[in-house]
Formats: C-alpha cells, sequence, structure tokens
C-alpha cells in the first residue's frame, strides 16, 4: 500500500492540495477512493496502487467514451509510477441510490431508459484497438475459477471435483450460444451502483459511467443484462420487460430468440461468478455484508436457468445442487 505521504505529494503537485478529504466506500476491488476538497471545488483520488496494470485501461476507456459525447470522468492529474489518478467528481447519486431511496417508478424508469440510451451510442461506436474478448474459454475460466469458494458452502458432502468438471462441461454449450449474438464493447460491471445520475447534465450526458477498467468485447447482451440482473437491485419484471423491449426495438437485426438465450446464458454465467466473487470477500476478506446479497443472486440463477435451450445447466443444477431442487419445480 502506498502510504500517504505519496498521495499528498501527488495532490500537492496536482494543484490540489486539500482543505479536507473524505473516504469512499470502495467495491469489491482493492482500489481506494478519497475525495479531495479545495476551496468551493471538488475531486476524486483514485489509489490504484494495487491494480497497476489497470491504470492504462482505465485512461484509453475513459478517453473512448469521452469522444463519444458521454460522461466518463475527466483525468486532471496522473501519476503511473504510484498508480494514481485524479478524477472529475461525479457527486453522490449513483442510480443504485436513487433507487434504494424509493424514487417514483415512472421516475426510475426515465432514469433507466436514458441509461439504456447511453448503453446504445457505446455499442454502435467501434471497438477499441486491442481490446481483450470475452471468448467461450474465458468466460467459463471466470465462472469455474470462483467455484472452489461458494460450492462447499452449499454441497459440503458432494465429490467437488466432479461437480467442477461437470459444471464446466455444461457451461461450455451455454457460453456458444451466448456468442450468437455480435460482439460489442462491453464495460462489464455495467450496473446501478457503477451509474451515476447527472441531474444538470443534457441527453446522453446525463448517465455518468464509474469503473470501466475490465472493458471488454463481449456479445452485445452482456452489458444490458449485467444492468438488469443487478446482484444489489431487485429491479421490476416490468421495468426489466420495457428496457429488454426497447432494446430489441432499437436493434431490429437482433432476433428476439437469439436475444433471449444468450441473455440467460450470460445470466448464468455472471451470477455464478459474483457468487464466487461475493463468497471468497465475506469468508476470505472479511467482507460478510456481501452475503446479504447472495440470495437475489441465485433467484437469476434460477430464473435463466429455466430457459429451454440451457436444459444442461439446468440438469446439473438438479444434481449437484440439492438446495434448487424446491427452486426448479416445474410451475
Amino acid at each position: 500500500m502506498i502510504h500517504k505521504t505519496e498521495w499528498m505529494n501527488f495532490l500537492a503537485s496536482s494543484d490540489w492540495l486539500p482543505d479536507k478529504t473524505e473516504s469512499l466506500a470502495g467495491d469489491a476491488s482493492t482500489r481506494k477512493y478519497i475525495r479531495i476538497y479545495k476551496n468551493d471545488k471538488s475531486a476524486i483520488l483514485m489509489d490504484s496502487s494495487t491494480e497497476m496494470e489497470k491504470i492504462s485501461a482505465f485512461i484509453k476507456i475513459g478517453l473512448h467514451l469521452q469522444k463519444m459525447g458521454l460522461s466518463a470522468p475527466k483525468i486532471y492529474n496522473t501519476d503511473l509510477k504510484n498508480g494514481f489518478l485524479l478524477l472529475e467528481d461525479f457527486g453522490n447519486n449513483s442510480i443504485y441510490s436513487l433507487a434504494k431511496n424509493n424514487l417514483e417508478n415512472s421516475q426510475l424508469h426515465f432514469v433507466y431508459e436514458k441509461i439504456l440510451d447511453t448503453l446504445h451510442v457505446i455499442q454502435a461506436a467501434p471497438i477499441p484497438s486491442n481490446t481483450p474478448v470475452y471468448t467461450n474459454k474465458r468466460l467459463v475460466k471466470d465462472a469455474t475459477e470462483v467455484f472452489s469458494y461458494w460450492y462447499p458452502q452449499i454441497a459440503p458432502s458432494v465429490n467437488h471435483s466432479l461437480a467442477q468438471a461437470e459444471f464446466s462441461q455444461a457451461l461450455k454449450p451455454a457460453m456458444s450460444e451466448a456468442w450468437k449474438l455480435p460482439a460489442v464493447l462491453s464495460l462489464r460491471d455495467f450496473h446501478a451502483g457503477n451509474l451515476m445520475w447527472l441531474a444538470n447534465r443534457d441527453c446522453k450526458e446525463k448517465i455518468g459511467i464509474l469503473d470501466f477498467q475490465d472493458a471488454i468485447s463481449a456479445p452485445s447482451t452482456y452489458d444490458i443484462m449485467s444492468l438488469l440482473c443487478d446482484a444489489r437491485l431487485q429491479l421490476s419484471k416490468a421495468l426489466t420487460k420495457k428496457i429488454i423491449n426497447q432494446h430489441l426495438k432499437a436493434n431490429p437485426h437482433i432476433d428476439p430468440l437469439t436475444f433471449s438465450v444468450s441473455y440467460a446464458a450470460l445470466g448464468i454465467q455472471r451470477a455464478f461468478r459474483i457468487i464466487g466473487v461475493f463468497t471468497r470477500l465475506a469468508l476470505i476478506c472479511d467482507k460478510p455484508h456481501y452475503q446479504k446479497y447472495l440470495p437475489l443472486v441465485w433467484e437469476h440463477v434460477y430464473e435463466h436457468v429455466r430457459h429451454p435451450k440451457l436444459y444442461d445447466l439446468r440438469q446439473w443444477l438438479l444434481e449437484f445442487v440439492p438446495s434448487s431442487r424446491v427452486a426448479l419445480v416445474e410451475q
């Protein structure tokens, strides 16, 4: 961990030596964020000293988004050696906080329509050069490499090696189905907690975009699935259906049936990756609050796995996850 002296020196060199500072709540990563106040202005110090390899990607994708007229944080100064960025402050109005504060349904629908407009701008633009691809192999790997954290918690008496091998085999055809839609730039963690409502801005600048250093080339369903199958926020079925219908209407070249299986397959992949990551954070990293999100993520699994094209994954759950048998009883 970089000592506070280093980032104070960085702020001084940026002409942002603060009157006061405020630590901001982090998420699953090891990055740290500090709000810097000077006079009547504020900025965000991002300390990415534990994730140095992601800084260049953050800068690259941020500039890409800005060139499209979208609201990614402006970068005021950089210290690539120590892993610091000084960023524009988008305030505290995350979409997550708006939704949790009981925003009226009509207003929440309006906000999500604006998010969808932002997503369409991103997906219509060319994918930046040298962007990594979320291949079938990597999709399967991301879901299975965290298997050992969560699976023993729910099926302690089952042969874990066999269960993991069968899980991997069941995922492979599902990921092939997911890739039947075109590739676009995916920000990968495109959800309410990483999106800000910038009420004083117009049109496509209204949505502030954060946390895009893991951007990747993925099927066009990935980010809309990430948005609507939020691990921390249960959206209404009416809102989810409305956003999907508007997305399909805006993309008449996409077959709705092909979309539905890709959406469900990626929803399962992401859900299992999140289950593994959140379990690791709770058990290994002493962040037990992540456990409270797991029931909602499992709901996503059970909903997606009902898709007829995902029979292999459904059978895997019935065989290797005893608790799923009640949830998956035919309605």
